[in-house]
């Protein structure tokens, strides 16, 4: 019999696997975000759950790790490389795009009432010079799940 491919391991199969190698075995069916099941040789199954996610969907449906670090898009806008929700940053103009948020085909838009220059980019952190004000920057930066927004004031 030949071995079922890891991807397609079902709990059943997982946990016969187990028995017969002696090792533990993952569950790829069963993972998530922030979980991993383990089927182990004496028939029972772990579950480790984390409170941070832990991976991230790629667009083939493929598992990757979390990787917040924005990068520059071909529509113009910046994102993480792999996060668990659909995000993206401004790169720059009228301000109406300023944030796009989604998960399971829903999604918030959030704008700025003026333009936005093209972002400085470091690492997950995106900065706007001098929005709103001189002297005053815009930060986006982007976690796992989400984003945060933090006015930096350069100058009193």
């Amino acid at each position: 019999m030949a071995a079922a491919p890891k991807a397609a391991l079902t709990e059943q199969s997982a946990s016969e696997r187990a028995a017969l190698t002696g090792e533990p075995v993952e569950v790829p069916s069963e993972r998530t975000e922030y979980t991993t099941t383990v089927a182990n040789p004496d028939g029972t199954f772990t579950l480790t759950q984390s409170t941070q996610p832990q991976r991230a969907r790629a667009e083939d449906g493929s598992w990757q790790d979390v990787d917040v670090t924005l990068e520059e898009r071909s529509d113009g806008t910046v994102g993480p490389k792999a996060a668990v929700v659909d995000m993206a940053f401004s790169g720059g103009g009228d301000g109406s795009g300023l944030l796009s948020l989604g998960r399971d085909g829903q999604e918030l838009r959030m704008g700025w009432p003026t333009s936005l220059p093209e972002p400085t980019l470091d690492g997950a952190t995106a900065t706007y010079a001098n929005v709103p004000v001189d002297g005053v920057d815009l930060q986006m930066t982007a976690t796992a799940e989400g984003y945060r927004e933090v006015l930096v004031v350069r100058s009193a």
